[in-house]
């Protein structure tokens, strides 16, 4: 692997340099940054700044954003502009604080004014991810035919999924549950309408609670990312179906959307790359 990735940068760096000499951007921007680092290394040669717009989770364990204390990371964007204060604090970045700069997320912030006019149903929505499938596929089930239940259970599958499910969780398919194996209907349509939602270590349980769901935390290996979710009232964690059905309807602490998702975000975002861009 690792002579995978010199022998990628070997034969790349060049010309992406020849590239960038060619175009001359003022300002670069890009995602997932940790995927991109021989394109940075150029840029950071050909003096270009780059400025990294947050795609999904940031949590102090993350490989690709935390290094503590003396650890630092070379080649790194100049800026990381992230969702919201939550992201840009409690993470030591390898850059300066004031290059980590709180800006929003313009998709999101469309979607809750495109589905707040949404009525919400007796619905429970389960966000799953390849990783964790295995297991929170097995306690929708379990959720679902809890004799206590009094909510319909929809299990939203990642589009990693939507080819295998049938053959790796076959005990969804005949479970009193609605399972979502493709894009339609959207994610924010489904929590417009669901009541509560469950998830494990997904971007998308924090963009259910900008839409007031109530929110349970699978406390399962991944969990550790939305910990402080649990720790700060937001949501709850569970590790049985009992415990997340007779925990329903309980009131949590309220969720500070602005904290973790900066409004004004397509004003902001414009905003700082062409400040950054300019170097005003």
């Amino acid at each position: 692997m690792a002579n995978e990735a010199l022998h990628t940068r070997r034969t790349t760096l060049g010309l992406y340099r020849r590239l960038l000499r060619r175009i001359e951007p003022e300002l670069v921007v890009v995602v997932v940054s940790y995927f991109r680092d021989t394109f940075i290394e150029a840029c950071q040669r050909e003096s270009i700044p780059v400025a990294e717009l947050q795609h999904g989770l940031i949590f102090d364990h993350h490989f690709g954003y935390s290094y503590r204390g003396s650890r630092t990371k070379r080649v790194f964007p100049d800026y990381v502009l992230t969702f919201g204060d939550y992201w840009s604090q409690g993470i030591e970045y390898p850059i300066p604080d004031d290059h980590v700069i709180s800006v929003g997320y313009p998709y999101l912030e469309e979607a809750i004014r495109e589905y707040e006019t949404g009525a919400s149903t007796n619905q429970i929505l389960f966000i799953s991810q390849g990783t964790i499938g295995e297991d929170l596929s097995r306690l929708a089930v379990e959720v679902a035919s809890h004799p206590d239940m009094g909510y319909d259970v929809v299990y939203k599958l990642h589009p990693g999924e939507y080819e295998r499910w049938t053959e790796e969780y076959p005990w969804l398919a005949d479970a009193d549950l609605e399972v979502i194996d493709s894009s339609e209907p959207q994610l924010y349509s489904l929590f417009a309408e669901s009541a509560a939602q469950v998830g494990v270590g997904s971007t998308a349980v924090f963009e259910g609670l900008a839409f007031d769901l109530e929110t349970y935390i699978y406390d399962r290996p991944g969990s550790e990312a939305l910990a402080p979710l649990a720790q700060n009232g937001a949501a709850r964690m569970v590790s049985s179906a009992d415990e997340l059905v007779s925990s329903l309807g309980e009131e949590t602490e309220p969720f500070d959307r602005e904290y973790y998702f900066e409004p004004g975000a397509a004003e902001n975002v414009c905003a700082v790359i062409d400040r950054l861009r300019t170097g005003e």
